[in-house]
């Protein structure tokens, strides 16, 4: 059994879902369809035969393989539905960045064909497990990209105090503090300056958001430290981001953060190149002289 998952498509896509769900059915791969999805499909009149589910627990049993439709925020939605099942996910980009994504639209056609051929390898990446002493967390506790504890929209500098292994670090005088696995590297960590690492990494970044100490630098750890902080502020409430999931947490809060038990497993094409991606999508190299 292949699964379907996806949000929203964009229309210029539909057509790229027509040729997916005709590879599925011209081969007689059994497939299942995020039911969201499924409607979406049926508004559109494409006809999909194939079992629906709505989450994790309704994820057929037998599943070899998830197709995440989308953009990278999918494809982070996505460990929502697998969780710690070791089920392979590939991503289909319907968006524009796409660092997680594997197959473009235009490659569908052969990609599809090497997926139902299992001509792929397994890609392990970190995932992060947060855990509170202080608050019953009220959303999906685990991150692929990042953890981010930051202030609120109308307050000043957040206090967040920070140990590793029972060790005290630092007290961070910040708009928030990113906590990345290899993964997020490239995502909202890399945008405040931290560094790019290989995705088979095991390591944790911590990069400060907006520090008021200006010597404050992203610092990379071993996969198997213990992060443990506590946010404060003026305001007695900031914000605490699981990937793309948002709660609210009052100040003094506390937070266990380590790697998880298990790994999110990425199918990947043989062709798949991360360096040839990061010249790709961050154009490194360009130069108007050439």
């Amino acid at each position: 059994m292949i699964a379907i998952f996806g949000k929203s498509l964009p229309t210029n896509f539909f057509e790229q879902m027509k040729e997916i769900i005709a590879k599925f059915e011209t081969t007689q791969q059994p497939y299942a369809c995020y039911e969201p999805l499924y409607k979406e499909l049926m508004n559109n009149n494409i006809k999909a035969n194939c079992s629906r589910f709505t989450d994790y627990s309704t994820l057929p049993p037998d599943t070899t393989l998830i197709l995440s439709i989308g953009g990278d925020g999918t494809m982070l939605e996505t460990l929502t539905i697998i969780r710690d099942s070791n089920i392979p996910i590939v991503g289909i980009n319907t968006g524009k960045l796409g660092f997680l994504s594997e197959i473009f639209p235009e490659d569908i056609s052969a990609s599809m064909d090497w997926l139902l051929a299992r001509e792929f390898r397994i890609q392990p990446r970190n995932v992060l497990e947060i855990t509170s002493p202080d608050i019953e967390i009220n959303t999906y506790n685990y991150a692929l990209n990042d953890f981010t504890v930051r202030k609120n929209d109308h307050a000043t500098l957040d206090r967040i105090t920070v140990s590793v292994d029972n060790k005290y670090l630092n007290t961070y005088w910040a708009d928030g503090l990113i906590i990345s696995t290899a993964t997020g590297s490239t995502a909202y960590s890399l945008s405040v300056g931290g560094p790019i690492l290989v995705p088979e990494s095991k390591s944790i970044i911590l990069s400060p958001i907006a520090s008021h100490n200006l010597t404050v630098r992203p610092m990379v750890l071993d996969g198997n430290s213990t992060i443990e902080l506590t946010i404060e502020g003026r305001n007695n409430i900031h914000v605490a981001t699981f990937d793309n999931r948002i709660i609210e947490i009052p100040s003094n809060t506390r937070f266990q953060i380590k790697s998880a038990l298990f790994s999110l497993n990425m199918a990947q094409l043989e062709e798949h190149d991360f360096f040839k991606t990061l010249r790709n999508k961050l154009m490194w190299g360009i130069d108007k002289r050439n």
